[in-house]
């Protein structure tokens, strides 16, 4: 479990700060993730290991501030622990509400709604609400009552000469726009990894896999034993036709 958890949080946090420095490059101003690959990887984590698989929310989430902080100026101040620490603590929140999934795998059996896309769907929309819900409510919780003056990043425009000032806490308050990047990978990259193997709960496929093989075992004793049989009846059969020969001849 934790090589396999920690295999996981590393490709999510090298994947987050190459995708949010990639996202930034090209989408510019229209984005500001709180999430790209880390909710991927945390579903999955879940859908694996149920509760152990929360484990690594607060690391995986740094991927995408460290992102962040690496593109400078205005994100810098956005995602860093400096000026935003609210912001880091509302992402781990954020993830943390995925917990909700291991009461349905629960309920319903992780194997059944894995396997039916309708509602794997619907449970991944789920996590996508709760997950900005929580993340935009925890966010609007931490800096409420603060000095609007410190959440203000100024900067010289090069074109104009002019002084512009950007308010840091709008943007984390827009998750369930910005984070839409992220939903679309989450979709995409849970039904590949489905059709993989790899969206499962592990426990339960390794007592199907050895269920799987003790019939697979069973199945060859049963066809060791069926070929001396039919041996024998092909045996009883030539020997009734020759005495039924023989008495036809006497």
């Amino acid at each position: 479990m934790a090589i396999d958890l920690i295999m996981m949080l590393v490709l999510g946090v090298v994947l987050d700060i190459l995708l949010t420095k990639f996202a930034v490059v090209v989408l510019g101003e229209y984005v500001m993730p709180a999430s790209l690959v880390s909710m991927l990887i945390v579903f999955i984590a879940v859908a694996r290991w149920n509760g152990y698989g929360l484990i690594i929310s607060p690391l995986v989430s740094l991927g995408v501030v460290i992102g962040g902080c690496w593109l400078g100026g205005y994100y810098n101040a956005v995602y860093s622990f400096a000026t935003d620490w609210q912001f880091y603590v509302s992402i781990v929140l954020g993830y943390l509400s995925f917990g909700v999934n291991i009461l349905f795998y629960k309920r319903v059996g992780t194997k059944k709604i894995i396997n039916e896309t309708w509602k794997l769907l619907l449970l991944l929309l789920l996590d996508y609400v709760l997950f900005c819900g929580v993340q935009y409510l925890s966010y609007t919780l931490l800096v409420l009552g603060k000095d609007a003056e410190t959440f203000v990043y100024s900067y010289v425009s090069s074109g104009t000469k002019e002084v512009v000032q950007l308010q840091i806490f709008v943007k984390p308050q827009s998750g369930f726009i910005y984070n839409l990047i992220a939903l679309v990978i989450l979709t995409v990259g849970t039904l590949i990894f489905r059709s993989q193997g790899i969206v499962c709960n592990v426990k339960q496929k390794f007592i199907d896999d050895k269920r799987n093989a003790l019939l697979d075992e069973e199945d060859k004793k049963f066809s060791i034993e069926e070929a001396p049989e039919e041996e024998s009846s092909n045996e009883l059969e030539s020997a009734s036709e020759e005495e039924v020969d023989n008495n036809s001849n006497e």
